[in-house]
C-alpha cells in the first residue's frame, strides 16, 4: 500500500497525505450573504445632516468564492512542527457603499434636502472584491528553558470596491505580521 494517497473529504476539500508526519489539504468553499433589512429599506436616515444614508431595495446577494491550501508537517524526533496556509477569496455582487456628494442643495425626497457638500450614502452591488492571505509558523524546542518557540509570519492583501459620484474605485490594504511565542509547561503547577 502506498504511503501517498488522496482523500476527498466531506466539506469541500481534498486531503493529500504525503507521509505519517506531513499532509496537504486543498479546498474550495462558496457561500452567499444576503443584504440586511437596513440595507434594503428606502427610508432615509438623516440623523447626521452631512451624511445621510438610504437603503437600496434592488440589492442582490453577495456570492463569495474561497480557495485555500494548508500544509503541515511534524518531526517527532526533533519535536518540530511546520504549518503553512494560503487562501484567496473573491466576491460577486459585493455589497459596498456608493457615495454621492452634492455640489449644490439637492432635493432627494419629499421634504428632505441634501445640502451642498453633504453626502448621501447608499449600498450597491459592486464586483472586484479580492482577498489573499498567507500564514507560516515553525515551532521548535528550547531545551535550556524546557519550552517551545514558535515563529509566525503572516501577510494579508484586500482590495475592496467602492463608488464615489458614480466613479468606481478600489481601496487596497496590505498588512504583514511577525510573531514569536514562547510557551512551556515546566511542571504540573507552573506553565506560561
Amino acid at each position: 500500500q502506498s504511503r501517498y494517497y488522496y482523500k476527498l473529504v466531506t466539506g469541500g476539500f481534498i486531503l493529500y497525505k504525503i507521509s505519517k508526519q506531513a499532509n496537504l489539504r486543498v479546498g474550495y468553499r462558496a457561500s452567499t450573504s444576503p443584504p440586511s433589512v437596513s440595507q434594503l429599506q428606502e427610508a432615509i436616515d438623516n440623523s447626521n445632516p452631512l451624511r445621510l444614508r438610504v437603503g437600496n431595495p434592488e440589492l442582490e446577494q453577495n456570492y463569495q468564492h474561497r480557495l485555500y491550501a494548508r500544509y503541515s508537517s511534524t518531526n517527532a524526533e526533533k519535536s518540530t512542527v511546520f504549518y503553512a496556509m494560503l487562501s484567496g477569496q473573491y466576491s460577486d455582487n459585493y455589497i459596498a457603499n456608493s457615495t454621492f456628494t452634492a455640489i449644490r442643495d439637492t432635493a432627494i425626497a419629499e421634504g428632505i434636502v441634501l445640502q451642498q457638500g453633504a453626502q448621501l450614502i447608499r449600498p450597491a452591488n459592486l464586483d472586484g472584491y479580492r482577498n489573499l492571505r498567507g500564514f507560516i509558523t515553525y515551532g521548535l524546542p528550547v531545551k535550556l528553558l524546557r519550552s517551545n518557540l514558535n515563529v509566525n509570519l503572516s501577510a494579508d492583501y484586500t482590495r475592496q470596491p467602492g463608488q464615489v459620484n458614480g466613479a468606481l474605485n478600489y481601496a487596497n490594504n496590505t498588512s504583514f505580521g511577525l510573531g514569536l511565542v514562547l510557551s512551556s509547561n515546566i511542571s504540573e503547577k507552573i506553565d506560561f
